[in-house]
């Protein structure tokens, strides 16, 4: 009898260790989940912003011909398409979620992805300056829409 107590006392000990390890877990990942959905709802601008940036200097890069200097600009390229991405899928699951799924925002993502495809494919210097060109305008579209959801719907006091 004693031994079946002590087994069941163990057992719900367990039970709650478990459930208070799993909340506490829970707690913590929705905190930084709610940190992290800040950060990209405020952050559209700066990511944005390197992103030009390394356009720019990758416009230079494709005139000088230099192919080593390309190869390393490329690669930044690409780390920062991901991060843009990234930025952008993260935003259209907030879009979805918290306001209603916006046309708008689709036809911009969709022109960002077919103008970073663009640059990747094309191999003439000439081509990639145009699709250089094409991918800031499309970015800059795309960050003034980001602005414009923030100040029509007052996201950023709604994630704090």
């Amino acid at each position: 009898m004693k031994r079946k107590k002590l087994l069941s006392c163990l057992l719900i000990g367990v039970l709650l260790t478990t459930t208070i390890i799993s909340v506490t877990w829970a707690y913590n990942l929705k905190q930084e989940l709610d940190s992290y959905r800040l950060l990209v709802i405020n952050s559209p601008e700066n990511l944005i912003t390197q992103f030009e940036a390394i356009l720019a200097y990758e416009e230079e890069i494709v005139q000088n011909q230099n192919d080593k200097e390309q190869e390393q600009m490329l690669e930044s390229h690409v780390a920062l398409t991901d991060a843009l991405l990234l930025h952008m899928n993260t935003m259209r699951g907030i879009l979805m979620r918290e306001i209603n799924p916006r046309e708008n925002y689709s036809r911009l993502e969709d022109q960002i992805l077919k103008e970073m495809a663009n640059f990747r494919e094309f191999s003439s210097q000439s081509d990639k300056s145009d699709s250089i060109h094409a991918l800031k305008n499309a970015i800059e579209e795309y960050k003034e829409y980001i602005i414009q959801i923030k100040n029509e719907t007052g996201i950023e006091e709604e994630v704090i």
